[in-house]
């Protein structure tokens, strides 16, 4: 990312900073590149671009303002043991499917696109840099 930042970089990409702010893990798994988001430079020129910026400042303390207001209004509130498991056995579920799914479709298109200059690995690793599995 250039040194130059604009509003749309940091609209672009505001869950991330509030995500990066709230929880260190999260900017470790980024600065790691185990997910997607912007390096611990990127974000200390956005926090940057922030503090000069009116239209951001208040982007920013209004996605701060939602989510503190969504922790006040479940803080009390724990999921059961039963009723978490369920959960993530749900998400990893979706995700297994989306994955099979994805494979599956990537099979179908290298025989499709076989002989072709570009290969379906780099169209996939472009398909999850975008979007995930699903």
């Amino acid at each position: 990312m250039s040194a130059h930042i604009t509003c749309q970089d940091v609209l672009d990409a505001l869950y991330e900073l509030i995500d990066c702010e709230e929880c260190d893990r999260r900017s470790g798994l980024i600065d790691a590149g185990s997910v997607p988001g912007p390096d611990a430079r990127a974000r200390a020129l956005m926090i940057q671009h922030v503090a000069t910026c009116p239209h951001c400042t208040d982007a920013l303390d209004a996605e701060r303002h939602v989510r503190a207001l969504m922790r006040g209004c479940y803080e009390s509130e724990q999921a059961s043991p039963a009723l978490r498991a369920r959960i993530v056995a749900s998400i990893s579920s979706v995700s297994v499917t989306g994955a099979e799914r994805v494979i599956a479709g990537l099979a179908r298109l290298d025989e499709a696109w076989a002989g072709r200059r570009f290969s379906v690995t780099f169209v996939a690793a472009g398909a999850l840099c975008l979007g995930g599995w699903g």
